[in-house]
């Protein structure tokens, strides 16, 4: 790790991005040249201290997580995302990598939502983490590769992924699909437990490239389920038993 190469790329990375390429107003009364710190700390989930830390030469090694992070909110190139792991003591991802890593903010946020299931997603419809809850709900859906890697692919090409689903309901969920993949409420058919009625909150980062979906039950009877199978432990939907290899 290059701590002081590393701190000076950055600093100069920060200083050369304006506001508004960001989402961010760029008032009259603004005296720091381009992003200030607790901005980039915004925008990468991470803390302010943390950025500090790194832009004065200090800080422990980043994890490669936290460097796809700041990569995207510093707006890196390719090569400049290649550079900064270098100059932090990592390999670079494969190309498609960083879209494919979830944030660190929202990974933590992930742990401290506990037994409300949740998850993160890309823009384009990839599941990215789940925490426990969410897998107990609907199994592990974070690694399939080549299209499968989109739920909406994987709804319309595989017909075990609609079985969690209601017969009455599918048609309206495909438009929904189609429409906005994230939003709407959903009923889901636990193997386990049954008749699931979900209401899908989602937080957007300021990027818009990643969000974070939670599932709360919307009534009296799904807390009960979601109560009961929590108390199951884990039990694979359908879709947990595909191939991830994409065969």
């Amino acid at each position: 790790m290059e701590r002081e190469q590393l701190a000076d790329f950055l600093r100069r990375r920060r200083q050369a991005i304006r506001p508004a390429e960001v989402g961010i107003a760029d008032g009259p009364r603004r005296r720091t040249r381009g992003l200030r710190r607790e901005e980039v700390a915004m925008l990468a989930g991470m803390s302010v201290d943390y950025v500090v830390r790194l832009e004065q030469g200090r800080s422990s090694q980043p994890s490669a997580q936290l460097l796809v992070a700041l990569a995207r909110a510093l707006r890196l190139s390719d090569d400049e995302r290649d550079h900064l792991f270098h100059l932090a003591g990592h390999r670079p991802p494969p190309a498609d990598g960083t879209a494919r890593m979830a944030r660190a903010g929202l990974v933590r946020m992930l742990d401290l939502l506990g037994d409300t299931p949740a998850a993160v997603m890309s823009d384009l419809g990839e599941m990215l983490a789940q925490n426990r809850a969410s897998l107990l709900l609907m199994s592990d859906h974070t690694g399939f590769r080549g299209d499968r890697r989109y739920m909406i692919y994987r709804w319309f090409t595989e017909p075990e992924v609609r079985a969690v689903c209601p017969p009455e309901d599918r048609d309206l969920n495909s438009r929904r699909l189609v429409a906005d993949l994230r939003a709407d409420r959903k009923t889901l058919l636990h193997p386990r437990v049954g008749r699931l009625l979900l209401d899908c909150e989602t937080l957007v980062t300021p990027d818009q490239g990643q969000e974070l979906l939670v599932l709360t039950p919307a009534d009296t009877e799904t807390r009960e389920r979601m109560e009961l199978l929590r108390v199951l432990g884990s039990e694979e939907f359908p879709t947990g038993t595909a191939d991830r290899d994409g065969r």
